[in-house]
């Protein structure tokens, strides 16, 4: 790749990451606010060539937002499942019966396995409380609706409010790692 077009792609990559056109000093890269971070059509001056390098660093950040956003509903996915592997567990009395022992170990495998991706850009202690939440709460919902477990109205609060941290915690701005 020729020096120029290597400095323009790298100074591309470098607003994509950080919203800014001067490489940050040390002292910098700790302490940068969202405000800072946010890419700005002003730093790309005026143009086509100026337009299209604002629109690819944009596309660019867009992207690595989207890492978080698939690897957030990973999570959600293998809360699904968590709670497939609790009633699966429940319904395989003890693990004695064949088809739901079977059911239980491919949902536990898959949860574990979908978190255990997601935790790759993820928080650990975020994504693991509301990987435990999504399952508790679905295995309320799911023991309530399908195997006839008593229904109350503080089960009925309490799912809520596991809910409401469940959403909480994955809006409190944790930051991919």
């Amino acid at each position: 790749m020729p020096g120029g077009l290597r400095q323009g792609w790298s100074r591309i990559c470098r607003i994509a990451r950080t919203g800014s056109q001067r490489p940050r000093s040390d002292s910098q890269k700790g302490d940068q606010s969202d405000e800072s971070r946010r890419i700005r059509r002003a730093d790309f001056g005026t143009g086509v060539c100026a337009r299209w390098q604002f629109r690819l660093a944009t596309g660019l950040a867009a992207a690595a937002r989207g890492v978080t956003v698939v690897a957030w509903l990973l999570v959600i996915v293998a809360g699904v499942f968590e709670t497939g592997f609790a009633v699966l567990l429940k319904q395989s009395h003890g693990i004695s019966r064949l088809w739901p022992t079977v059911g239980f170990a491919a949902c536990a495998l898959i949860s574990f396995g979908l978190l255990t991706v997601a935790l790759k850009k993820l928080e650990v202690g975020s994504a693991y409380a509301v990987w435990t939440g999504l399952g508790a709460a679905g295995t309320a919902v799911v023991g309530m609706w399908a195997l006839g477990e008593s229904v109350s109205a503080i089960k009925l609060v309490s799912i809520a409010l596991i809910l409401a941290g469940v959403i909480a915690l994955s809006l409190s701005g944790v930051t991919p790692t």
